[in-house]
C-alpha cells in the first residue's frame, strides 16, 4: 500500500503489517518503521495511479513522475519516468488508460483558477513524451477554468473532464476537413478549376462536409458557374476529395478576379479545419475582339442584339464580325470599299482591308469555278503570318492606316492563273473570316 502527503514523501507499506511497532506517524521521513519512504518532487494532495509496476505521482509545483516497483521497493528518477510540464498548486491526480498491458496513456488535468485548465496525456511508459494537450489545437479543445482535484475519467474510448461549470468529453477524432490550399489560381483559358479537400487529424467514422461558391470580383454566371455539393469519406478514409468549378469565358473581363469556396456543415464528428475557405483567382486577358467591342459599343458590349457577331447596328449590310475584320466603324455605314477585286496584268487580284488588331481572326481567300464551289484556298492569314495554299499565289500588304483597334492594312492577293488565256476557267472569289 502507498500513500503520501504534504511533507513531500510517499510511504510504501506492507498491507499485512503496516509498521513494525504500530507507529503510524513518520517524523522526518528518515527513520521509518515501514517498507520504504520515497522522496517526492512536491507535496502530494492527490492519490497516485498504478500501471504495469509503475506508480505515478504529480506533486505540488512538480512534474509527473513514475516510480518503478521492483523487488518490493520503489525506484525513482529513471530515464523516461518523469515529464517536463510543471503543475502548479495543488499538483494533479493522474489517471491511466490502456489496452490491457499495452498502449498505456497517463492523463492529468493542469489546474488554473484564472485561465483554462489543460488536459494532458503522456506515453505511460515514457513520460518524456507528451502525446497530447488540450491547447495544441488552438481553442478547439479548450477547457473552462479549472476545478481543484478534478480527475480525468476514461471509459469506452472517451476521456471525461469536469471543469468549471462544464463537463467535457474527449474522444477519437473523426478528423478536420479543410482545403489543401488557401488559394487557387486558374490561368487564362482554363475551362475549370479543381479544388481538393483533405481529412486531417483523425479518421474515425464516416463524415461529410458541404461546399459552396460565393462571388467576389468574379461573378457567377459571368465569370464562373456557381457550384455547391457534398463531399463524403468512409470510416478510415483519409484520401483527398476533389471537385471542379466551371469557368466561363467573359469577353469583357481583363486582369484578375476572385471568388470564394467555403466548407460548412461538417457531420459525423468531423470539424472544419483551419482552411475552411479558399479563394480562387481567375486570370483573364481581354481578347482583341472584346476590346474592339468595348471601344465601339461601351456598356452595350455584352448586348448580343447590338454587339453580336452577326448584328448590324449601322444597317449597312456588314455584320460586326466583318466590321472588326476590316477595321471599320460598326456604328457608321461603310461605303463597302473594304473588299473588292480587279484584274491587273491578266491576273485577278482580291483586295481588302485587314485589321491589324484582329489577331484572333483567321482570314482565308478562296476561289472556285462556280458560285457554289467547290472552293480552293489561295492564301490564309493566321497567327500573324500569311500561308500560301495555291503555288504561285502572292500577297502584299500596305503600311498601316488609322489607329487601334481599327488600324488596318490593305491586302492584295494575286491569283497566279492567267486570266487572258483562252483556257482560263471562270473564277469566283470569296473572303472567309472566322475566329
Amino acid at each position: 500500500m502507498i500513500t503520501a502527503g504534504k511533507p513531500q514523501y510517499a510511504y510504501f507499506m506492507d498491507r499485512d503489517q503496516m509498521t513494525t511497532d504500530n507507529q503510524h506517524f513518520n517524523s522526518g521521513g528518515t527513520s521509518d518503521n515501514i517498507v520504504q519512504t520515497m522522496p517526492l518532487g512536491g507535496g502530494s494532495f492527490s492519490t497516485p495511479a498504478y500501471y504495469n509496476e509503475l506508480i505515478y505521482y504529480i506533486g505540488n509545483r512538480d512534474a509527473i513522475r513514475a516510480y518503478i516497483v521492483s523487488n518490493g521497493t520503489l525506484i525513482a528518477d529513471q530515464p523516461g519516468t518523469f515529464g517536463s510540464r510543471i503543475f502548479p498548486f495543488p499538483g494533479a491526480t493522474p489517471s491511466i488508460s490502456a489496452n490491457g498491458a499495452t498502449n498505456g496513456i497517463a492523463w492529468a488535468i493542469q489546474y488554473s483558477n484564472s485561465t483554462p485548465a489543460v488536459l494532458v496525456a503522456w506515453n505511460a511508459t515514457n513520460l518524456s513524451t507528451e502525446i497530447y494537450n488540450s491547447t495544441q489545437a488552438g481553442t478547439r479543445d479548450q477547457l473552462t477554468n479549472g476545478v481543484k482535484f478534478s480527475v480525468p475519467t476514461v471509459a469506452n474510448g472517451k476521456v471525461y473532464v469536469g471543469s468549471r461549470y462544464a463537463l467535457f468529453v474527449y474522444g477519437l477524432l473523426a478528423g478536420g476537413l479543410q482545403f489543401d490550399s488557401a488559394t487557387y489560381t486558374a490561368p487564362p483559358g482554363a475551362g475549370t478549376v479543381s479544388l481538393s479537400v483533405d481529412r486531417v487529424g483523425g479518421s474515425t467514422g464516416a463524415v461529410q462536409v458541404d461546399y459552396a461558391t460565393s462571388d467576389g470580383t468574379a461573378i457567377a454566371g459571368q465569370d464562373y458557374v456557381s457550384a455547391s455539393g457534398t463531399l463524403s469519406w468512409a470510416a478510415g478514409d483519409t484520401s483527398p476529395k476533389t471537385f471542379n468549378v466551371t469557368l466561363l469565358n467573359n469577353p469583357t473581363a481583363n486582369g484578375s478576379n476572385t471568388f470564394s469556396v467555403t466548407l460548412s456543415n461538417a457531420v459525423g464528428g468531423a470539424y472544419l479545419g483551419a482552411q475552411s475557405t479558399s479563394t480562387v483567382t481567375v486570370v483573364t486577358v481581354a481578347s482583341p475582339y472584346s476590346i474592339w467591342k468595348s471601344t465601339h459599343f461601351g456598356t452595350n458590349a455584352s448586348n448580343s442584339a447590338i454587339a453580336g457577331d452577326n448584328a448590324d447596328p449601322d444597317g449597312d449590310g456588314i455584320p460586326n464580325i466583318l466590321e472588326y475584320a476590316f477595321g471599320t466603324d460598326p456604328n457608321s455605314p461603310d461605303p463597302k470599299t473594304s473588299l473588292g477585286g480587279t484584274i491587273v496584268s491578266n491576273h485577278f487580284q482580291l483586295q481588302f482591308n485587314r485589321n491589324t488588331s484582329a489577331t484572333d481572326l483567321t482570314y482565308t481567300a478562296v476561289m472556285g469555278p462556280i458560285l457554289t464551289g467547290p472552293w480552293s484556298n489561295l492564301m490564309t492569314f493566321t497567327g500573324g503570318n500569311w500561308i500560301t495554299n495555291l503555288p504561285g499565289a502572292t500577297v502584299t500588304e500596305s503600311d498601316p492606316t488609322g489607329s487601334p483597334p481599327d488600324q488596318h492594312v490593305q491586302v492584295i492577293i494575286t491569283d497566279p492563273t492567267d486570266a487572258s488565256s483562252t483556257n482560263a476557267p471562270d473564277g469566283f472569289y470569296r473572303l472567309q473570316v472566322h475566329p
